[in-house]
């Protein structure tokens, strides 16, 4: 169609001169749409990997201008990122025109026969086309330069999407507040954590999401059984690293990743142990690695991150040691005496890989619940157990029902005035003098160490590894860990009370430190599973939603008592100048499973019908009181 038109503008002056005037219209476009495409390409680099937002560079959502799709119900994808698609359309148009305007001189010079005009028109045509191809090139080189010269010069960074310290500017705050939503959201925890050091060189990277995935996006079955995230006669599935990158810090830009990486799956299909076949890292140097999550879909097909770029990615230190130690159990739960409802909890010394731990007692599975028959015999307690608090405690939750706390919520409930003993197994060693276990086979920390349990109450532990017994000694025998308790017949119904928070609520003209955590203290032990389905993290309307992480440890009182300490950690610094509000609904439990209700603590005087709940007493982000007790339950109307 343009060697037509172009053929047609032959025979008439105008129509030539229309022709130029419609190539310089379309190269004025090209140049006018030139700064856009360069700032749209530019804004959604990466972060520099291991770091967080630079000091006093905090993002305000005004900034961002994302979640809004999310609110409407439409599309997650950032506004500017569609825009810039729909401009690299049309400059490849444009481009394409250009070149065939070139062609279409040499077209013309060809068929000239000899004709002047027509060689003079074909050479004009040429050098005009050429002229603007140059002028095009060199626009966009000087544009690029340009605006990397002004960001190096404002953020003393290294350009859009560099590598190192500070790297990245703005688009580095961009993508790590764009991202760190996702923690607490979409995923529930992962090791290494954000900007964690000091992390052996054989350590395995794990991740739970709140909700089964679609294994298929994370890993590969490689041993080919139809089955994601196993291990079949030694040969386990392994990374998908077209979305999952682990690589050096250094080397993800260049998409230089590892993919010599097993993965298991655990937990219903909402955890994924990725464990390197060679150590990270190097001997004796700290080595920085990034881990960045895409095109992550979950159970159901649908996009697992939404809002700009759609990723998620943390960055940890190696600190050039291989991890030798085998974990050793810290604290039990319950001990002597303790009501059915009284939920089996435990804490180790490090962090466990999830394989075997965060399970049904359907699956393979490491702790064992024993209760004894008439005959004598031993039998399983069914029930969930999960992996939380960094990986480093055990929840376990029985099958049988056995009736509802105040909130309407079921219970659940170990056999009654019963003896009742955990087992823990330890995993078969790979060989004798190392600690290093067998995959599937036992209990692990997180580089592949096996459990140092020192038999009952762990009082032969003696800081190595030895692997499970022999079948002569029985279970019940180093290198396992085994406890003992009894089950009454009472249930405990007396509900947990707050004894503190930190920060406290500040007036509208106060503040706190941006990079603060926040604290809340217990009375009692709490359920660790519902703090960490449940806590919440309210900010105001116009700011990015807060990402974060729960960490839960047992503190001893003023009053000799044992609570629990809820410490929730921002996955970014707050935003300044910006309301939050960490919420604590009726939906948290003790460890007897009695819901916060009422909702007693810090600021609540007596229980009453004048002072029903602290929850109807709750403001909101800006102070305001709210029309009612929003997350308590609805007995709960002021």
């Amino acid at each position: 169609m343009l060697y037509c038109v172009y053929m047609h503008s032959v025979a008439s002056a105008t129509r030539n001169k229309m022709g130029e005037r419609v190539f310089s219209y379309l190269l004025a476009a090209f140049l006018l749409f030139i700064p856009l495409v360069a700032f749209a390409q530019d804004a959604p680099a990466g972060p520099a990997p291991g770091e967080l937002a630079p000091e006093g560079g905090q993002v305000t959502a005004q900034d961002l201008g994302l979640y809004y799709g999310e609110a409407t119900g439409l599309g997650t994808e950032d506004i500017r990122v569609i825009i810039a698609r729909v401009i690299r359309i049309g400059l490849g148009l444009l481009g394409i025109i250009a070149v065939v305007i070139v062609i279409a001189g040499g077209v013309i010079w060809m068929t000239a026969g000899g004709d002047d005009k027509k060689v003079l028109l074909a050479k004009k045509v040429m050098t005009n086309g050429a002229i603007g191809l140059a002028i095009i090139l060199s626009s966009f080189t000087i544009t690029h330069f340009v605006l990397k010269s002004l960001t190096d010069a404002t953020t003393g960074a290294g350009g859009f999407g560099g590598e190192g310290a500070g790297a990245g500017g703005d688009a580095a705050r961009l993508r790590a507040y764009a991202g760190s939503r996702h923690l607490g959201t979409v995923i529930q925890d992962h090791y290494p954590g954000r900007g964690a050091r000091n992390i052996p060189r054989n350590t395995q990277i794990i991740i739970t999401f709140r909700e089964p995935m679609q294994l298929e996006s994370l890993l590969k079955d490689t041993n080919g059984n139809g089955t994601f995230g196993d291990c079949v006669n030694g040969q386990c599935d392994s990374i998908n690293a077209e979305n999952v990158k682990i690589a050096k810090s250094q080397e993800l830009a260049q998409n230089i990743v590892l993919d010599a990486v097993d993965a298991v799956a655990a937990g219903e299909g909402r955890t994924i142990t990725y464990i390197p076949r060679d150590y990270l890292g190097a001997a004796n140097e700290s080595v920085a690695y990034t881990v960045r999550l895409a095109k992550i879909k979950r159970a159901n097909g649908t996009e697992a991150f939404g809002g700009l770029n759609a990723t998620y990615e943390w960055s940890f230190t190696t600190n050039g040691q291989v991890d030798d130690t085998p974990p050793s159990v810290l604290r039990v739960s319950p001990t002597g005496e303790a009501g059915p409802d009284k939920i089996v909890q435990l804490t180790f010394s490090e962090p466990m890989s999830p394989v075997g731990l965060d399970v049904d007692t359907d699956a393979s599975h490491f702790i064992r619940i024993y209760v004894p028959k008439a005959d004598g015999a031993l039998t399983e307690v069914k029930g969930r157990f999960r992996a939380l608090n960094e990986y480093r405690s055990a929840t376990f939750i029985p099958e049988e029902a056995c009736g509802q706390n105040a909130c309407g919520e079921e219970k659940r409930c170990l056999p009654r005035d019963a003896a009742v003993r955990v087992l823990l197994e330890a995993a078969t060693l790979l060989r004798p003098d190392k600690p290093t276990g067998l995959p599937g086979s036992g209990l692990m920390d997180t580089s592949g160490n096996s459990l140092d349990g020192g038999g009952e109450n762990g009082v032969e532990k003696d800081g190595t590894a030895s692997g499970p017994p022999a079948v002569a000694a029985g279970k019940f025998a180093p290198d396992n860990y085994f406890w003992n308790f009894r089950t009454t017949n009472r249930v405990d119904v007396s509900s947990p009370k707050i004894m503190s928070v930190n920060p406290v609520a500040t007036p509208v003209t106060g503040g706190v430190d941006p990079n603060m955590q926040v604290e809340s203290q217990f009375d009692e032990e709490m359920n660790y599973a519902t703090l960490v389905d449940n806590v919440k993290f309210d900010a105001q309307a116009d700011a990015p939603p807060v990402g974060f992480a729960t960490r839960m440890s047992e503190e001893e009182l003023a009053n000799g008592a044992i609570g629990t300490k809820l410490l929730i950690t921002p996955a970014m610094p707050f935003t300044e100048d910006t309301y939050y509000a960490p919420r604590l609904p009726h939906t948290i439990q003790d460890a007897s499973q009695n819901c916060y209700y009422p909702a007693i603590g810090p600021g609540c005087e007596a229980l009453g019908n004048d002072n029903p709940s602290c929850c109807s007493l709750r403001r909101d982000v800006q102070g305001a009181r709210p029309a009612g007790p929003e997350g308590c339950a609805e007995a709960l109307v002021e």
